[in-house]
C-alpha cells in the first residue's frame, strides 16, 4: 500500500507523529478523547481562483470575514472536497492553520485517508512552513 502524502511530508521533515484509527462509526478525532481545541478539522474553500485548505479546531468555525481578509478575496466553501490533510497539499493549494489550533500543545488532524488521523506535538512543526492566521469564530458551535 502506498503511503499517503501527509505521512510522507511528515517523515521527510523528521516530525514524530502517530497514525491513529478512528473508532468504528465515528468520523471525528474527538471520539478518541482529545479536547476539542486540540482536534483539527479541515475545510476546503475557493477564493480568487485558488483552492485553500483551512485547518481549525473542532470547537470553532471559520469566520468568513477573517478568512476573506487573509486571502484578499471572498472564499466559497467547496462542499464535495472531503476532509483533506493539512499536510502535503497539491501544488498551488494554499493551506492556512487557525492560530488557536497551531498553538495547541498537541494536535490531532485528518490524515487525508478515511478513518485515520495524525497526532503530533506542535513543537515539532516548527521545521515546516505553516501559514497561520486568526480565522476562527469561537463564539458559536463547531463548523
Amino acid at each position: 500500500m502506498e503511503k499517503d502524502k501527509a505521512v510522507m511530508v511528515l517523515e521527510q521533515a523528521g516530525i514524530p507523529f502517530e497514525t491513529l484509527s478512528l473508532p468504528e462509526k465515528h468520523e471525528s478525532a474527538a471520539a478518541l478523547g482529545y479536547p476539542a481545541a486540540y482536534v483539527g478539522q479541515t475545510a476546503v474553500y475557493q477564493a480568487g481562483g485558488q483552492r485553500v485548505v483551512v485547518a481549525i479546531s473542532s470547537d470553532a468555525k471559520v469566520d468568513s470575514g477573517k478568512l476573506a481578509a487573509v486571502l484578499g478575496a471572498d472564499a466559497t466553501p467547496v462542499s464535495d472536497a472531503g476532509a483533506p490533510s493539512p499536510f502535503g497539499a497539491e501544488e498551488g493549494v494554499r493551506v492556512i492553520w487557525d492560530a488557536r489550533l497551531r498553538s495547541a500543545p498537541v494536535v490531532v488532524v485528518p490524515s487525508g485517508e478515511a478513518g485515520t488521523v495524525l497526532k503530533m506535538d506542535t513543537r515539532h512543526l516548527a521545521s515546516l512552513e505553516i501559514e497561520t492566521a486568526d480565522i476562527a469564530d469561537t463564539s458559536g458551535q463547531g463548523a
